[in-house]
């Protein structure tokens, strides 16, 4: 039985041979006799074959080789995940928008809330102005009255008032362009 298979095998082996030698895609119509012609027309098949094999691995190759462009939306993206992104795909990534974060004055906003006494008239020029012109001549007054130092403390306080909330304003500036 197994030469039966062995001498199947070498017939099959010898019929695909003699196919592959009588293969012809350009055979002329009518048939023709001349064997210059049939030769030729068996050799322009084989080398069509063996070209069209060769583009056909070249296309693989190249199919395989190439890179494939995905593009991938991500929504509700953090910055940390942008950045990690970024260094993944440094040539490829792209962010439609303007910016990756918002500035925190877009939705937060600081009310401060600043000493009762910062608002009160007693640091207003006006009040100053009341306790000097009150005040009786120098040569009268005590150092420990409180009409001799008060307006000077109120000045400073007027001053340290407008001080505070000068920057205030500036780090709230500042903290609302922050992302």
């Amino acid at each position: 039985m197994a030469i039966r298979v062995t001498e199947r095998f070498i017939t099959l082996f010898r019929l695909v041979k003699q196919t592959i030698k009588c293969f012809n895609l350009f055979a002329s119509k009518p048939p023709t006799n001349d064997q210059h012609d049939q030769e030729n027309q068996l050799l322009s098949t084989r080398l069509f074959i063996i070209l069209f094999a060769c583009s056909l691995v070249t296309l693989v190759i190249y199919t395989l080789s190439v890179q494939r462009t995905q593009t991938i939306t991500v929504k509700s993206l953090t910055l940390k995940k942008y950045t990690k992104l970024l260094k993944q795909y440094p040539q490829t990534l792209s962010c439609p928008c303007t910016q990756i974060t918002i500035p925190y004055g877009q939705f937060i906003k600081l009310s401060p809330k600043y000493h009762q006494i910062c608002s009160s008239q007693f640091i207003m020029d006006q009040w100053s102005q009341f306790i000097i012109e009150s005040r009786p001549p120098i040569d009268q007054i005590l150092l420990s009255d409180f009409r001799y130092l008060g307006p000077y403390s109120f000045r400073l306080l007027n001053k340290f008032c407008k001080l505070s909330l000068e920057i205030v304003e500036n780090e709230l500036i500042t903290f609302y362009s922050q992302t």
